[in-house]
């Protein structure tokens, strides 16, 4: 099993999209802690808290969500099963 840190950074919170990719990420390693765990996990709840949080549309929140599943895919980790890795990701993740 693979121990997801609750402490994260990312190296980029100094702007208004780093906080937003923080809190994108720290939120999706959350739900994939308790995916992990056998946890059920409302997607659609966590991605109203982050849209009052960061201010981003349900797309784009579920992008965002994507793209980090193309970054766990890509270092062979693993993702959560909703969110389907995207083609192509953002350089910043």
């Amino acid at each position: 099993m693979v121990s997801i840190s609750q402490g994260i950074d990312i190296g980029c919170t100094t702007s208004r999209i780093g906080l937003q990719i923080e809190a994108a990420v720290a939120d999706y390693l959350g739900m994939l802690q308790a995916e992990l765990t056998g946890n059920s996990v409302v997607k659609a709840v966590h991605n109203r808290m982050l849209q009052a949080q960061i201010g981003r549309s349900k797309g784009s929140i579920e992008y965002k969500h994507q793209n980090i599943s193309a970054v766990l895919e890509k270092l062979g980790l693993p993702y959560i099963k909703g969110y389907k890795p995207a083609t192509h990701y953002q350089r910043v993740f």
